[in-house]
């Protein structure tokens, strides 16, 4: 049993798990959306998507909950797998030899990489954590209907096109948008359904917002790793646009977007007054930005994690490693996405 937990930990900690706030959190909010929407509402007359079941179900939105962990974590060593099998992280450690800003932490727990799992290994994990997703869904299939095994297999297709193949999607520069569309809108459809068996257009303002802002840490991403992308011929959306200005112009709306469709969504009526409290997270949009911007213009300039940027783990590593120029500005966008889903949760269980 303690070879079996310890294992099971190695592979969290590889699947970086530090990730999960930008599946979990828009989880939080599609379940906590329909739990109001639930009490407040009549389903029949006023819903676009209906189960033959419309009854809130706390365990079934919980079940939806622990299967998107499982599907995240099993996609992000799928990631790991492909990108690993395209070519070996070995081209980061001679870039960052060479004075490139290039992380040399990816794939360092195989033994091709000085580790201990094999590449098999590696497959076997990410096909355990997928196929437990896929159990979950099967069970939240039964008593919801067709519609979440629509979604379900819809967002374990697109997944897994992200890095493999025949489409490979984030190696022709749409990797930001399908992480941005199955964490945002699809994710939170299926969850929503699965917690109240209904569903609404009008959460599209919600849901789309979050889904730029996951779509955000993904192209922070692609912005930092520019350079080692392009020499392998990884084309995320950074490298396809290929122009310092064009890739700040995008990271502007990436970043500010999420408040207009906020601001459409309340003067349409389809939003409360009450989700003008999201509007505190924009400064955390302008520090972003105004480091992204600054990293295009010198990737040397160094900035320092401060508290109103939210939570920062394991700083002390982070640096040993060498990555603090990255991590800076990624954690920055996660906690972006994070404090904007939780003032979305609060609104929606006091308003």
């Amino acid at each position: 049993m303690q070879k079996i937990l310890s294992n099971f930990k190695f592979w969290i900690d590889n699947a970086r798990w530090i990730a999960l706030p930008q599946s979990i959190l828009p989880a939080l909010v599609a379940w906590v959306m329909a739990w109001r929407v639930s009490r407040t509402q009549n389903p029949l007359s006023q819903y676009d998507f209906c189960s033959s079941d419309i009854q809130y179900s706390f365990s079934l939105a919980l079940l939806a909950l622990i299967g998107v962990i499982l599907l995240h974590l099993g996609l992000n060593l799928f990631d790991d797998y492909f990108d690993y099998k395209v070519k070996k992280t070995q081209y980061r450690n001679d870039m960052a030899a060479q004075g490139i800003r290039a992380r040399v932490a990816k794939c360092a727990y195989l033994k091709e990489e000085g580790g201990t799992a094999t590449l098999q290994q590696l497959l076997y994990a990410s096909l355990a954590f997928c196929f437990a997703a896929l159990l979950i869904g099967c069970v939240i299939w039964f008593y919801r209907g067709n519609f979440i095994l629509y979604v379900s297999l819809l967002s374990a297709i697109i997944g897994l096109q992200y890095s493999g193949g025949p489409l490979r999607l984030s190696y022709h520069g749409l990797g930001e948008l399908t992480v941005g569309f199955i964490f945002g809108p699809l994710l939170m459809i299926g969850v929503y359904y699965s917690a109240c068996g209904f569903w609404n257009y009008s959460t599209l303002w919600i849901f789309a917002s979050i889904g730029l802002l996951v779509s955000n840490i993904l192209y922070t991403h692609s912005i930092l790793d520019f350079e080692p992308d392009k020499s392998i011929g990884k084309r995320t959306l950074a490298v396809l646009v290929n122009r310092p200005k064009i890739m700040l112009l995008l990271s502007l709306l990436f970043n500010f977007l999420p408040f207009v469709f906020i601001l459409l969504g309340i003067l349409v009526k389809d939003l409360s007054i009450w989700y003008l409290f999201l509007f505190l997270t924009f400064p955390m949009a302008c520090a972003l930005y105004y480091r992204l911007l600054w990293f295009v213009k010198d990737p040397h300039r160094e900035f320092k994690p401060t508290f109103w940027m939210g939570p920062v783990q394991q700083w002390d590593k982070i640096q040993e490693a060498g990555i603090e120029w990255f991590m800076v500005r990624w954690l920055l966008s996660r906690n972006y996405v994070t404090f904007f889903c939780i003032l979305i949760i609060l609104i929606n269980l006091f308003n």
